[in-house]
């Protein structure tokens, strides 16, 4: 039901390539799988992203940690789902991707 998204960003120039740092953060509220707040509640939870590059204009690397603090925020769920008396699914929740690390490399053609 609500969100707030913000970046902090810094740049400054290394020989001949441009370096940046760039700092994301994420606020997902509270919501629930039906209306009036019954179901299965999700959100809540806040994450980070870190990204740090060098463009050399032809080419750019970035080196990137994602979901920095590595939450484990439920992103969306869904409620047990029933046959008459017969359960055909468990209330489920589903979780932001774990903290990820990694490079990559961008080329201009």
């Amino acid at each position: 039901e609500s969100q707030a998204n913000g970046f902090a960003e810094y740049r400054f120039d290394l020989g001949k390539a441009q370096v940046y740092a760039r700092l994301a953060a994420r606020y997902v509220g509270p919501a629930y799988t039906a209306f009036n707040r019954a179901g299965a509640r999700f959100g809540d939870y806040g994450a980070a992203d870190l990204r740090i590059g060098a463009d050399f204009g032809r080419f750019e690397l970035v080196a990137f940690i994602n979901n920095l603090t590595d939450s484990a925020g439920k992103t969306s769920a869904g409620d047990a789902t029933f046959a008459g008396p017969v359960l055909l699914q468990e209330k489920v929740a589903f979780r932001l991707q774990p903290r990820t690390i990694g490079l990559t490399a961008r080329a201009n053609f």
